[in-house]
């Protein structure tokens, strides 16, 4: 087999992961056991899975936060001391919550990839700014994406955007996991393809 070729084919198995985290000024609150706060809890979890995905299964990540604004913060890399110091700069920063805007936006960092790609999104469950979650999720999917959502707090029940996930993960564009505390967070994780 051709070199190139080979190359190919190894790299179309791996994964290259995006994600995405909700840095809203409600995600500065802790909840049950996700302490001192929601956000904290998500960047000790991303930070232990993203080492185990980078390390063991030769995934390479990238980041992008979110409030009432999306924003790129690490471009895909193997390299897990740039995916540490990233997580650690996020603090809850700002009012609003736009997930379909960050979703938009990691699918723009996996597009050319030739790996399977994967978004992982992790909020406290809020959509009231950007564009509507589900286009956002159609154009991930139409993008070869796939998308997990994990929503964290006490009560999916509660989960403001919880009609548009059920709908979503019905319909297959989307797979969605609630979290009521750290070790579902991490439990949820594990069930997002490519663990």
């Amino acid at each position: 087999m051709h070199s190139l070729t080979r190359w190919r084919a190894l790299n179309s198995q791996l994964y290259d992961i995006v994600y995405v985290i909700d840095a809203s000024l409600s995600m500065g609150k802790g909840v049950g056991d996700l302490r001192p706060s929601k956000l904290k809890a998500v960047v000790e979890t991303v930070a232990n899975d993203a080492s185990y995905r980078i390390k063991n299964l030769r995934a390479r990540v990238g980041l992008v936060a979110f409030f009432g604004l999306a924003f790129p913060i690490l471009p895909l890399t193997g390299k897990l001391e740039h995916v540490i110091r990233s997580l650690s700069l996020l603090e809850s920063t700002g009012e609003g919550s736009a997930p379909g805007d960050a979703l938009i936006e990691a699918t723009k960092l996996l597009r050319g990839s030739i790996r399977k790609k994967l978004i992982i999104l992790i909020t406290d469950g809020d959509l009231n700014m950007g564009a509507p979650i589900e286009l956002a999720a159609l154009y991930a999917y139409n993008n070869d994406v796939r998308t997990c959502i994990i929503t964290i707090g006490s009560s999916k029940d509660r989960v403001k955007i919880k009609n548009q996930l059920d709908f979503l993960s019905s319909s297959g564009m989307l797979e969605w996991f609630h979290a009521a505390s750290k070790g579902e967070m991490i439990r949820a994780l594990k069930k997002c393809p490519g663990a």
